[in-house]
């Protein structure tokens, strides 16, 4: 028996005032599913037994068109572990959390990595999205991350 199913994911990055908590900017992206992190979930799903843990979001300043083959960001800026995860059927949201002193800058692009550490490049990239957020240290940024396994 043959399962297909596809891949899709969007992003919805989030800036605040760090003092109000008032939202400044709300903003939607598609993503691209990348083999790595394809790779490491089908193993999961094959009894391999990969590390799927710790997950991690990451923004970056890099240029470039994101493709299934990335197996990193352009120009990783800053990476923070889960902070939040919730399911609903084939839909499984991760939330990352950029406090005032993470992240600052232009951003251009965002990721997340499975069986990550701290360290910029470490892990399997997920998926990867352009985004096109200003973000200070007077702000946070919340990067939620909906992917969907749809079968075709």
């Amino acid at each position: 028996m043959v399962v297909t199913a596809r891949a899709s994911g969007v992003y919805v990055a989030t800036i605040r005032d760090a003092v109000t908590g008032a939202v400044k900017s709300r903003r939607r992206y598609r993503n691209k599913v990348c083999n790595a992190g394809l790779g490491v979930l089908m193993g999961w799903l094959n009894l391999e037994n990969p590390t799927l843990t710790p997950i991690y979001g990451a923004v970056g300043t890099g240029s470039g068109t994101p493709a299934a083959t990335n197996t990193a960001l352009f120009a990783e800026l800053a990476r923070v572990q889960l902070s939040y995860n919730y399911r609903s059927t084939a839909t499984t949201t991760l939330d990352f959390f950029f406090t005032t002193s993470q992240g600052n800058g232009t951003l251009t692009e965002a990721g997340v990595f499975l069986g990550a550490s701290g360290t910029s490049g470490s892990g399997s990239l997920l998926s990867h999205a352009l985004i096109t957020q200003v973000k200070n240290n007077t702000e946070t940024l919340t990067l939620e991350i909906a992917v969907t396994l749809v079968p075709v």
